[in-house]
């Protein structure tokens, strides 16, 4: 199932409770990051893996060079 803002009333708490925080939305369904589910969406997947990767390099530093 794709999540649709429509679908996704729950994510206004996260905006509404604390607006500096950063919050993806992903036009995927649950799973959509494991490639052994029918509901993997590998575009998503690529995206939040890119969104974690900025993320621990801001908060953690360049460790890993990956």
């Amino acid at each position: 199932m794709l999540r649709s803002p429509a679908n996704l009333g729950h994510v206004s708490c996260p905006r509404n409770c604390a607006p500096a925080a950063k919050v993806h939305l992903y036009r995927a369904g649950h799973g959509f990051n494991c490639d052994l589910r029918a509901s993997n969406h590998a575009e998503s997947a690529a995206l939040a893996r890119k969104h974690a990767l900025a993320y621990l390099a801001r908060h953690l530093g360049a460790a890993g060079g990956h």
